[in-house]
């Protein structure tokens, strides 16, 4: 893709030239990067809440500090007999109201100051190696399921040299949603931080074939 000269080549080879581009990539979410994290994927990795009835009566492990990790692991507890929340701080990111059902619940340990190293098994996930704070070396826990809630980052890898974005890979844009390079436009999750919803998606998007629409009429 050659953003500066608004040429596209889609998968099948064919290749496009826009007058415009409105990029719309949204958001991932952020993975660990350790061993096992993909190895597993499908295979006792939980991607969605919607995964959750697949692990009724297993051990568990959610990694994460926030409102999202603490959620999950309080949906999670319902219906596994034990949920280990593991996370890098001193103290959980979340709302108090999930923290205090957390540290009220019986089958939820919390592990603060803890790094999840590698995911460990066969055909599925059997255990977690975790390092504590303090510890003298890590140990590994049984686990049956796997569920990552460390945030979102941009889908902004295709534009990296081609785009300025903020130090977190967010494209940055004007008012009227467009980027460093003249009738390229980005809206919605992949450049808006602050509130990836999607009625300010929509509100971009509008924005942009506006301004888009009213350089054609010139």
């Amino acid at each position: 893709m050659d953003l500066k000269a608004r040429g596209v080549v889609l998968r099948s080879g064919e290749e496009l030239q826009a007058i415009a581009i409105i990029i719309a990539t949204g958001l991932r979410r952020r993975k660990l990067g350790i061993p096992g994290e993909d190895e597993f994927a499908g295979r006792g990795m939980i991607e969605s809440s919607g995964d959750r009835q697949a692990f009724a009566g297993k051990d568990v492990c959610v990694i994460g500090g926030g409102d999202a990790a603490a959620e999950n692991a309080l949906m999670l507890a319902e219906i596994c007999p034990t949920v280990t929340l593991v996370h890098r701080g001193k103290k959980l990111r979340a709302r108090r109201e999930f923290t205090e059902q957390l540290h009220t619940s019986h089958c939820i340990t919390v592990f603060p100051e803890s790094v999840v190293h590698r995911i460990l098994g066969q055909e599925h996930v059997e255990a977690v190696e975790i390092e504590r704070s303090g510890a003298i070396k890590p140990f590994q826990m049984a686990v049956q399921g796997v569920i990552v809630r460390i945030g979102f980052e941009p889908n902004s890898d295709l534009f990296r040299d081609q785009l300025k974005l903020d130090d977190r890979g967010y494209v940055i844009i004007s008012s009227q949603q467009e980027t460093s390079l003249k009738n390229v436009f980005a809206v919605g999750d992949v450049a808006n931080p602050l509130s990836p919803t999607i009625s300010s998606a929509v509100g971009a998007g509008a924005t942009a074939a506006k301004v888009i629409a009213s350089r054609l009429v010139r």
